[in-house]
């Protein structure tokens, strides 16, 4: 190895001079780094099927992330990621995943979590992460969170083309049963218009006339989003009377057979997806 090459810069933080490893950045950075620390930390590095040059292993990763994944790797206190951005984080993840560094993928696993909620920009990078490293119920919590996100085509842009293709084919599923359930309901307020006076749960002269103004509240929202698909009883109103009540317990439990129909997001990809 010949560390004094004058293009190389040196990490600043792992920059050992008795150091028996040498890792090169994408951009430019040596990394000096102890084969002894790799032992425990790591079943992927150092890569030695990877591209060598002057002895030096040459990584696909920028500085930035490397920075972190070596930090990892270091009998030193770990990286705080709470404040890291959710792009850092995910480059960080996927290199912890590829390079098997399992503190690292551990405490990546724990943000990329914590960001779900956080912010509706955050879903795409997560959905991606969860989708590549096969954490199907992340991925499925994820696709649900973007389903009722304000511009889920524009949040996916520059996703991977097998997560558009299956995001449009789940989509159809969810859009599907929003169509059947309001239909549903609309069948059954027009059965029960005047369903005091029809018989089949007895009669009652106190009940209203019709039940539209019970479940218009979730065909509105069947109209805008999916989350009455999944919780119809929400948005209903609440019964007056046994009826009613008899009503809502048909409709919904229908309504629930249905929604449950649908496949998870994590379904509807090929066991061998790859995005490496």
């Amino acid at each position: 190895m010949n560390p004094t090459t004058p293009t190389l810069r040196v990490s600043g933080q792992f920059s050992a001079q008795d150091a028996d490893l040498i890792f090169q950045s994408s951009d430019g950075i040596a990394f000096r780094i102890y084969s002894k620390d790799l032992h425990f930390t790591s079943a992927g590095l150092p890569p030695f099927e990877k591209e060598k040059r002057d002895g030096i292993l040459l990584l696909t990763e920028k500085a930035t992330t490397l920075e972190l994944l070596f930090s990892f790797m270091n009998p030193q206190h770990h990286p705080n990621l709470a404040s890291t951005p959710i792009t850092d984080l995910a480059r960080l993840a996927d290199a912890a995943e590829k390079y098997n560094v399992f503190p690292a993928v551990s405490i990546c696993n724990i943000h990329m979590r914590n960001n779900l909620t956080l912010s509706q920009h955050n879903i795409p990078f997560i959905l991606e992460y969860a989708v590549k490293h096969h954490y199907h119920d992340l991925a499925d919590k994820a696709a649900r969170l973007l389903l009722n996100s304000y511009s889920p085509g524009e949040l996916l842009a520059n996703a991977p083309v097998d997560i558009l293709v299956a995001w449009m084919k789940y989509t159809d599923h969810w859009n599907t049963a929003r169509a059947r359930i309001a239909d549903l309901i609309k069948s059954d307020c027009l059965t029960w218009s005047i369903h005091g006076r029809r018989g089949k749960y007895g009669s009652c002269v106190s009940c209203p006339g019709s039940l539209d103004p019970l479940f218009f509240p979730a065909l509105v929202d069947l109209a805008q989003s999916t989350t009455a698909v999944n919780d119809l009883g929400a948005f209903l109103k609440k019964p007056q009377c046994i009826h009613e009540e008899a009503v809502i317990d048909e409709v919904t439990s229908k309504a629930t057979a249905m929604a449950r129909e649908i496949p998870n997001f994590s379904t509807l990809f090929p066991h061998n997806t790859n995005f490496a």
